[in-house]
């Protein structure tokens, strides 16, 4: 049964003290029905923070070779969340081990919550202490028993009653939830969509926009808020930064149980987040009813009707072909707007009239294979992509050179640059490229020399830098860049690098400059 609280049950086993004391290494990787081998090794490996911007990029024999290495002759635990259907096959030369695991007998059979576990958990949740008013009392228990005992129906409606602990409020809550009852049969949808329709309506896109992800994804907290201020949704408030108000919209849907934080950074930030399976359903099918974006999978192949979806979401798929004819030049342009790919054996053929409104382009593996009129090669800039903001790129091989193709972008504003997006030790941009950009990430490169200086990028405002440990030195006369605010370095650089960025800070601070930010993790 789905939401029962399985997960939460094993990583609170997994996370207990007298396994962290009882065991040298504890791994933890996410299967799903739909899984590559590659990516549990490089999950595992993670999870044991073994995974290096070198070791990313071994082929899958390699980090399996890796990972048994490092568990050879250790006392370990492995857990292997949400499998569908598997085989183990278990060698020992220990008869214990053997009579151990051909006894199954430590199977634990998974409950719905009895009428007192759900109240407990619902007072725990809209309470903290524990303590419910007798004036809510009733209410609270009629809401708790619509639940049927499943632990995240009770957490999401909880975090919705601990907003306005009124009875008038409570007994609206309870009036809606009979109303939607009536026409909806499934238990878990009603109460999302109670808790989705009671959302701001600024918070409901940035929540419909954690589906955009495939299932079970680790969604960085840096791509999402670029994503989000990339498509609109974070909007100025008064003296704040976009990224301080998108993290605003994060906690409030933190706080209201809708996502989950699944990782932590070394700054004790929030590093990656998490929205439950069912959630991310819930979120898929309202998108369709609104007609906010269009996912695409093995089980729903896309047809002529995607060329009119607003935003696109290529997610592991069986049957390619279906997507590369809905972006060619047969038929209209596409209105698609944004599309982002999450396929690493993807190609996706388009035509220059496909994306003349595209805006907001996020790669992580698979090919984008753009085809033009009279065999002509790859044009000095992407007119036709003149409207994109954001643009990520990941495992795309892409020469150095090429990306003057990129920085011709009129209106590109972000720009990632993520695990073999480009090969080669040299970056020499060209005078006049990236005029607009305002954030640059650079992410597990090989990258050794950056030939450019502030003239290069005058508008940037954010530089991070993440485990590119070649290279020698950050940009070039970077403190002269009047728009500049953060700096960061984070992961594997280089000790010539980390100095160059502590002695731009100190500089500045001798200047009387207090708005740059240099952060070293």
């Amino acid at each position: 049964m789905r939401g029962i609280g399985k997960t939460t049950f094993a990583w609170k086993l997994f996370d207990d003290s007298l396994i962290v004391c009882q065991y040298d290494i504890r791994a933890w990787v996410t299967v799903s029905q739909e899984y590559q081998m590659r990516e549990i090794f490089a999950g595992l490996l993670d999870s044991t923070n073994q995974l290096s911007s070198e070791i990313r990029k071994l082929s899958g024999g390699e980090l399996a070779d890796r990972l048994y290495k490092s568990l050879k002759g250790r006392k370990y635990i492995i857990v292997m969340d949400d499998v569908w259907d598997t085989k183990i096959v278990l060698t020992t030369r220990h008869k214990i081990v053997g009579d151990d695991a051909a006894s199954f007998d430590h199977r634990h059979d998974m409950r719905p919550l009895d009428s007192g576990e759900s109240w407990d958990l619902f007072r725990a949740k809209v309470f903290r202490g524990g303590y419910c008013p007798p004036r809510l009392e009733g209410i609270g228990l009629e809401i708790v028993k619509k639940c049927r005992g499943l632990p995240l129906s009770i957490v999401v409606i909880g975090s919705l009653l601990s907003m306005d602990k009124t009875v008038g409020y409570w007994e609206t809550i309870v009036t809606a939830l009979k109303s939607i009852l009536s026409t909806d049969g499934g238990q878990c949808s009603t109460i999302f969509s109670l808790s989705y329709n009671y959302l701001p309506a600024h918070l409901k896109p940035c929540f419909l926009y954690f589906a955009i992800f495939p299932k079970d994804h680790a969604i960085r907290r840096s791509n999402l808020i670029h994503l989000w201020v990339a498509e609109g949704f974070i909007k100025p408030n008064g003296s704040k930064s976009l990224e301080d108000i998108a993290e605003e919209c994060l906690e409030d849907l933190l706080n209201r149980s809708l996502i989950m934080v699944l990782k932590l950074g070394r700054d004790g930030k929030v590093k990656t987040y998490r929205i439950h399976d069912l959630l991310r359903d819930f979120c898929i099918t309202e998108a369709k009813k609104e007609k906010f974006f269009h996912v695409t999978n093995k089980y729903s192949i896309p047809y002529e009707g995607i060329r009119s979806e607003r935003r696109v979401s290529i997610n592991p798929v069986s049957h390619l072909e279906s997507i590369e004819h809905a972006f060619n030049s047969n038929g209209p342009p596409s209105t698609t707007r944004s599309l982002v790919l999450y396929d690493e054996d993807a190609e996706i053929i388009v035509s220059e009239p496909s994306f003349g409104l595209l805006r907001v382009l996020d790669m992580k593996g698979g090919k984008l294979l753009i085809e033009f009129p009279k065999e002509i090669a790859l044009p000095p800039n992407f007119k036709f992509l003149a409207a994109l903001k954001k643009l990520t790129l990941s495992h795309c091989g892409l020469g150095w050179k090429d990306l003057t193709m990129v920085g011709s972008l009129p209106n590109l504003e972000v720009l990632k640059l993520n695990d073999e997006a480009c090969e080669g030790g040299v970056w020499e941009p060209n005078e006049g490229e990236f005029r607009m950009l305002k954030s640059l990430e650079l992410n597990y490169l090989d990258l050794v020399e950056w030939r450019a200086d502030d003239s290069h990028f005058p508008q940037l405002e954010c530089l991070k830098i993440r485990d590119c440990w070649k290279l020698k030195e950050i940009l070039t006369e970077i403190e002269n860049i009047p728009t500049l605010e953060k700096i960061e370095l984070e992961g594997e650089c280089s000790s010539s690098a980390v100095a160059f960025a502590k002695l731009i800070l100190d500089q500045q601070l001798s200047l009387g400059n207090d708005v740059l930010q240099v952060r070293i993790f």
